[in-house]
């Protein structure tokens, strides 16, 4: 979807599958425990119907029912908040529900300007790039808003010289370290996903550059 990739024999099949695999409730359940990347059924829940959205077929029923059950789902880390306020939008639910999950999201950023994982870690540029990434892209706060200020300025005190950020992981291994050779040791993977969500979040901030090929 972020490459604009078209849709194919492929994405038609992955669409059939996911809509079959939606439980009554409405909701997408989560296939595996390694948190943060898979630790919850409102991230998958929401994967999913932008799943739906890009490639399948638009309003369909399965769409209606996931906006729904994030409308009611009870969200209590950071990245569960950030991805009920994507999955509604994504879901085109009332501008209500979605400002409801944008508010829940801001009230639960630190006084550093950044935002926790967990309620009982410190902040962290995973959790904060996330945040900062759901206000804008999924409820279009402006990142001039205090709380999106607030974020960059966490995210740009934390930075570390070589350009990454370090976030110690909290999963459990489940299979051989290897080196990948990004910094951080046997913390890259999730400092990787930290410092891909903090720059996403940093390049709304960036004025666009217009290129010239004189």
């Amino acid at each position: 979807a972020a490459r604009r990739s078209p849709a194919n024999a492929y994405t038609d099949a992955v669409v059939h599958y996911v809509k079959a695999m939606q439980t009554p409730e409405g909701y997408w359940q989560t296939a595996g425990s390694r948190p943060p990347i898979t630790s919850d059924d409102i991230i998958t829940t929401a994967m999913a119907v932008n799943i739906l959205r890009v490639y399948g077929p638009s309003n369909t029923a399965e769409t209606g029912r996931a906006a729904n059950w994030l409308e009611s789902a009870a969200a209590t880390t950071t990245q569960e908040r950030a991805f009920q306020v994507l999955g509604l939008a994504w879901a085109k639910a009332p501008r209500a529900s979605i400002d409801r999950a944008l508010q829940s999201l801001i009230a639960s950023q630190r006084a550093d300007g950044g935002w926790a994982q967990l309620p009982q870690m410190a902040s962290d540029a995973h959790a904060t790039g996330q945040a900062l990434y759901a206000m804008h892209e999924g409820a279009k706060l402006p990142v001039t808003a205090e709380a999106y200020r607030k974020g960059v300025r966490y995210l740009m005190s934390t930075q570390l010289a070589d350009g990454s950020w370090h976030v110690r992981t909290r999963s459990l291994a489940t299979q051989p370290y290897f080196e990948s050779g990004f910094p951080h040791g046997r913390d890259q993977f999730i400092s990787a996903h930290a410092t891909a969500w903090a720059a996403m979040a940093l390049s709304y901030t960036v004025d666009p550059v217009r290129m010239s090929l004189r």
